[in-house]
């Protein structure tokens, strides 16, 4: 676990009018907005709403009002000075990981209402959080361990055929840590480390940085490796150790299957739309007259 300092809240890149002019001139298919309930048992709640052609003040206005977190996706790629921000943050965590992939280095800008929620999840890469607005708590879970993250649907969850929500136990909560999140906090917790979090009484703002190293790839490659050796060819397959000669061959091997077509992963999630922004709404999101597929 990281739990670091950092100045970038200090900016005027993350005010309210900054906010608003970025959210404005965002792509919109790179703009995700998701409703959360109140109850960490509950995902099914976690659903997609549509953005539409709201602007950038009737978002936030919208998630001042709801339960809603906007992902503003690629958003390195889209605004000059996140990608500055972005090879600034790389440069320094590069001198710490020689083995980063620099290429594979990504920012997405969170912007969330008070009180909503993140669902106890893992994500398939390592990454990390700079908080910028607002409270937050965090709840980080042992990694890799069948208890609180069965290996089939960590396997899934490497494989791209399911989202990253994971059934969750209250009594889980025993075996956590728990941080509490103010701006100017930094933090990385292990790899496939489950987690969960829950905003303060006010609007949250956080960047999510996300990347890859060559010792990552190679323990996805093995989780893969498994997955393809037991589900397809039906031989038990259970070492998770990323290392060494037996997590090489089962690296190089699981990259030929995908060349060869054997297997492939799934580039992106379905999600259906019931709801969309509507800041003059209730809780911020108006019912749409029938449901949308969307894939992120």
């Amino acid at each position: 676990m990281i739990l670091e300092r950092h100045r970038i809240h200090e900016t005027d890149s993350f005010c309210d009018e900054a906010l608003e002019r970025l959210l404005d001139a965002h792509p919109r298919d790179r703009l995700m907005a998701l409703s959360t309930g109140a109850e960490p048992t509950r995902p099914d709640e976690w659903r997609l709403a549509l953005v539409g052609d709201a602007g950038g003040r009737d978002l936030l206005d919208a998630v001042r009002a709801g339960r809603i977190w906007l992902n503003v996706l690629q958003v390195d790629k889209h605004h000059p000075e996140m990608a500055q921000l972005r090879d600034e943050l790389f440069e320094e965590i590069g001198a710490v990981l020689p083995d980063l992939v620099r290429s594979s280095a990504r920012l997405t800008l969170l912007v969330s209402s008070p009180g909503a929620i993140v669902y106890y999840h893992l994500d398939a890469g390592p990454n990390l959080l700079m908080h910028l607005r607002g409270t937050k708590r965090l709840w980080v879970y042992p990694a890799l361990d069948d208890r609180f993250a069965p290996r089939a649907e960590v396997e899934d969850i490497f494989a791209g055929v399911r989202i990253e929500n994971l059934p969750f136990d209250p009594a889980f909560d025993d075996a956590a840590t728990c941080y509490d999140l103010e701006p100017g906090r930094l933090i990385a917790w292990p790899q496939n480390a489950p987690h969960r979090i829950c905003n303060g009484d006010s609007l949250n703002v956080s960047l999510a940085a996300e990347f890859v190293t060559t010792r990552s790839l190679r323990r996805q490659n093995v989780w893969l490796a498994n997955r393809l050796i037991s589900r397809k060819l039906h031989v038990p397959c259970r070492s998770i150790v990323d290392q060494g000669i037996s997590a090489q061959i089962k690296s190089v091997g699981y990259r030929v299957a995908r060349k060869a077509r054997i297997d492939r992963t799934v580039p992106g999630h379905e999600y259906v739309a019931e709801s969309r922004i509507d800041p003059g709404a209730e809780g911020g999101l108006a019912p749409l007259g029938h449901p949308v597929t969307v894939v992120y």
